[in-house]
């Protein structure tokens, strides 16, 4: 048997428990009712630590049994080292059952058609780690999320951020395209790459809430012509074919393919938005919040492209 290197592995461990169960019951012989085999087996057990750790554990005999010096202090590790993992299996235990309750989390609409989109992945992993918490997904408009966590009526918020306001933490997670459609019925459907004055022509549909259109309306000269307060209303103006508008590409990526929208050809006029995790700043976070969080860290800590598609 290979020399102990430092690493414990569960032949370690088991032979450790047996030299344990020896010194309890005081002789190999006494122990064989305790560890269920036999004298031959566990003296051989014994002889196997022996070699493994590189010394004399006990001596053993006509004239009884007995720990020697290097068995002492052995003996003394061992119960330090058991007693850390019971405290662990105890403490892993306790997690567990402290995991109840439920889980509130606000999300934006077309959250789940995003590619970099990681909520999938996570509340697989979540309901696994935490089998008892009752998970609660509330569809918000991003205009209302920061009020719906002061109010508590939801524990973690998942959305576009234009801007962040104090009070709030905000965990990054991945950036969202934003980029320019028409109906395809719309005269922008085709053509060359459209200049800011053509653009300045048009109507425009946006989101109620503040996003980064604001800034590239500023910067064609122009206003918003008419309001969705989310993505769905969004997309029927711009269906309408009498109002052009930004969309994130992954929601509008289908209704092109299938012939409905268009993109229009721009100069660099798409923008992009940061999704975040916000939370209270300053708010002692619940076990299952943290978790959570941490299964968030996990996956954007743990990656050098963007989160995982809609499931690995």
């Amino acid at each position: 048997m290979a020399k102990f290197s430092g690493q414990i592995g569960d032949v370690d461990l088991h032979l450790l428990r047996v030299f344990r169960a020896v010194v309890d019951a005081e002789g190999i012989t006494a122990a064989e009712k305790t560890l269920g085999v036999g004298r031959s087996t566990i003296s051989r057990q014994i002889s196997e630590l022996e070699t493994r750790l590189g010394i004399t554990l006990c001596e053993r005999g006509r004239s009884g049994f007995r720990l020697t010096q290097e068995g002492r202090i052995v003996l003394e590790q061992l119960m330090d080292l058991l007693g850390s993992i019971e405290h662990f299996r105890r403490s892993v235990s306790e997690i567990h059952d402290i995991l109840t309750g439920e889980l509130v989390l606000a999300i934006a609409d077309s959250f789940v058609t995003a590619n970099a989109n990681p909520l999938p992945d996570i509340l697989r992993r979540y309901g696994k780690q935490a089998p008892n918490v009752k998970l609660k997904l509330r569809k918000v408009s991003p205009n209302n999320m920061e009020r719906e966590l002061v109010q508590r009526r939801c524990h973690i918020a998942l959305k576009p951020v234009y801007a962040e306001l104090p009070g709030f933490h905000y965990q990054s997670l991945y950036t969202e395209k934003n980029q320019l459609y028409c109906s395809v019925s719309h005269p922008l459907a085709t053509g060359p790459t459209r200049s800011l004055s053509d653009l300045r022509q048009q109507r425009f549909a946006t989101l109620s809430y503040k996003s980064g259109f604001v800034d590239v309306l500023d910067r064609i000269g122009t206003a918003s012509s008419a309001e969705a307060n989310d993505l769905e209303g969004l997309a029927y103006l711009i269906l309408s074919g009498q109002y052009v508008g930004f969309l994130p590409e992954h929601y509008a990526q289908n209704l092109v393919a299938d012939g409905f929208l268009a993109p229009i050809a721009t100069e660099k006029l798409d923008y992009s938005v940061p999704f975040k995790a916000i939370c209270l700043e300053h708010e002692e976070k619940s076990l299952t919040a943290r978790l959570f969080l941490s299964l968030l860290d996990e996956t954007f800590l743990s990656k050098t492209k963007p989160g995982p598609k809609m499931l690995e």
